[in-house]
């Protein structure tokens, strides 16, 4: 699921090869809950870091992310909830070396 997710994703925000990365985490059932009648399916997260990224684009990237991920689990655009990280250029190393964007 993690490498079709990583896929998904970087296909959908055309993406170069080994510049998306995707961790995959899962919660127990009962470590999630909403205010209002519990969802059903429950929501996915998806937490982005993006180099060289501005507020302008996050809409478009939030629909193509939403849309990939719900795509490839199977579940409904809408449980798909992208939250963006603060800008990563400048704070993203690979084997010590700063990733431009």
């Amino acid at each position: 699921m993690t490498a079709e997710l990583a896929q998904a994703i970087g296909d959908a925000l055309h993406a170069d090869a080994g510049t998306g990365w995707v961790t995959l985490t899962r919660r127990a059932v009962g470590e999630y809950a909403e205010n209002g009648p519990p969802p059903s399916p429950p929501p996915v997260f998806v937490r982005v870091l993006a180099l060289g990224d501005d507020a302008s684009s996050r809409a478009v990237k939030a629909r193509a992310i939403g849309a990939a991920v719900a795509a490839t689990i199977g579940d409904p655009a809408e449980r798909v909830h992208a939250i963006f990280e603060p800008g990563a250029t400048g704070r993203v190393f690979s084997g010590g070396r700063r990733r431009q964007g």
